[in-house]
């Protein structure tokens, strides 16, 4: 019981790790940065000055998409990277219950 209950401890904290991270993606011309916490929040969204004389508002919105989406990949990598070590353990496990 107490094996469980230490396992559920690093479940919980693996899951506030994750919730209170931020992660920064940015466009590719690096014209546009997003900020976005593990709970999914989109937290900011900063766009160089300078981009705004040189784009139209097209152009601009595809870079806040990049943005955006890179954020988002940054945010899954850095899941998987925190639940990759607890995933193993239980693969683990199971291969020694069989």
């Amino acid at each position: 019981m107490a094996e469980a209950e230490e396992k559920m401890r690093h479940i919980e904290e693996a899951q506030r790790t994750f919730e209170r991270m931020e992660v920064t993606g940015h466009s590719r011309n690096n014209a546009v940065t997003a900020k976005m916490r593990g709970s999914g929040t989109l937290t900011d969204v900063s766009i160089d000055p300078r981009v705004l004389q040189r784009y139209d508002a097209k152009a601009l919105g595809g870079f806040v998409v990049e943005a955006v989406n890179d954020a988002l990949r940054r945010l899954g990598e850095a899941n998987q990277a925190i639940w990759a070590p607890l995933m193993a353990e239980v693969e683990v496990e199971l291969e020694n219950s069989r």
